[in-house]
């Protein structure tokens, strides 16, 4: 902003205070029309009346600035008002009109410039306001970015003690499937010894039925003798027994078949006859009731022996019979020596089960038949009319 000396335009050689620059400034950035600013207080003024101008220097003040009050008013402004004794001088001297023109000149470029610097305050006033908000900004940015530092360090701990964490599990399973294939192992280790165990068990069981045939098929009729009637069932196969051939021969009559025809229990006086009767049957083929006695003409029941069955080769039979469904199997019934006999479908080769292992399996084995169509060792051909050892 441009100072003037002694001799300016504005006379008494100051310049404008700091006071007066600010109140200019906030005047002009409110609204500039055409209202009128004290030179002495440099507040804005948009009733005129209260203003008085001077006739030299165009400037206007406030009468109350001037300490004009009541009637004084019209009195000033009854007559020119000067300002100044510079302003008084100037026209006492005749108010050279090219020198006036000069002041007035120089007191629009002095407002011009007051009104520019009121601008360039305001907008300096504006830019401290956005340098403040960025600042601010900039200071949360910094306190965001710190707190996620913090946060990051805090997560990459906590990472690295889980990265410790599953190297530890990961140990630590290693240790249990250890455990769990020693177990497994155990297992299955106990589990052959209990199959071998079971297996003997039977074997014993079975060697005191060894003379033992179980004989179904054969209907029931009053008064009947059981033992003759085995004994016919024999000769018609045509093995002729003597009444010392046959032991006993008894009904297994349960609750679940009081209403059908029992099986009977027969008991040979060797081995070897009981041999001859399992050969017999297999040479003869299907034996119909009808053919043995006149007493069951016209039945179409079919008459079959097998060995009397121990504890644990019916629970055996039980067993594969109930997953008769799920294996897909055909037929399922007793073989010799405790076997339990399977046919996948009518003609397909006959297997046989022979402890609970086996069934397992035989469980897990038939879905991969599907896969690569791989045969059962299970399998074997018909078995033979003569007792063999059991495995």
């Amino acid at each position: 902003m441009a100072k003037l000396g002694s001799s300016g335009v504005h006379g008494h050689g100051a310049q404008l205070s700091g006071r007066e620059v600010q109140r200019l400034s906030q005047a002009m950035s409110d609204d500039e029309g055409d209202h009128r600013y004290c030179y002495v207080c440099g507040n804005r003024e948009v009733n005129a009346e209260r203003l008085i101008e001077c006739v030299v220097c165009k400037r206007f003040v406030h009468f109350k600035c001037k300490r004009i009050f009541g009637f004084s008013i019209n009195t000033v402004k009854a007559k020119p008002y000067l300002c100044s004794s510079e302003c008084k001088n100037m026209q006492s001297a005749g108010g050279n009109e090219e020198v006036l023109k000069e002041i007035r000149a120089l007191t629009e470029s002095v407002q011009a410039s007051i009104k520019e610097t009121a601008y360039v305050r305001g907008a300096l006033v504006q830019m401290q306001e956005q340098m403040k908000v960025i600042a601010d900004t900039n200071k949360s940015i910094e306190e965001s970015q710190n707190f996620i530092s913090r946060e990051f360090e805090v997560l990459k701990a906590n990472l690295e003690a889980y990265k410790q964490e599953v190297h530890e599990l990961k140990q630590g399973n290693s240790k249990v499937q250890e455990c769990v294939s020693d177990l497994y192992a155990k297992n299955h280790e106990l589990s052959t010894r209990v199959d071998q165990l079971e297996l003997e068990l039977d074997r014993v069981n079975r060697a005191r039925l060894t003379k033992n045939v179980v004989i179904m098929g054969l209907p029931t009729c009053e008064n009947e003798n059981t033992l003759a009637l085995v004994r016919t069932m024999c000769g018609a196969l045509g093995f002729v027994c003597g009444e010392k051939d046959v032991l006993q021969a008894r009904r297994l009559v349960s609750k679940k078949e009081a209403k059908g025809h029992p099986p009977i229990l027969a008991t040979f006086n060797t081995d070897n006859d009981k041999e001859k009767l399992f050969e017999k049957k297999r040479n003869h083929g299907v034996l119909l009731a009808s053919a043995v006695a006149n007493v069951f003409a016209g039945s179409t029941s079919r008459v079959t022996i097998r060995d009397e069955m121990t504890a644990f080769g019916r629970q055996l039979l039980q067993e594969v019979k109930e997953m008769q469904s799920f294996l897909n199997l055909k037929y399922v019934w007793p073989g010799r020596d405790g076997k339990v006999l399977i046919r996948r479908q009518e003609g397909s080769k006959v297997e046989q089960v022979s402890c609970k292992s086996q069934l397992q399996l035989l469980s897990k084995t038939t879905n991969k038949r599907a896969a690569d169509g791989s045969p059962l060792s299970l399998s074997f051909q018909e078995p033979s009319s003569k007792k063999t050892n059991c495995n």
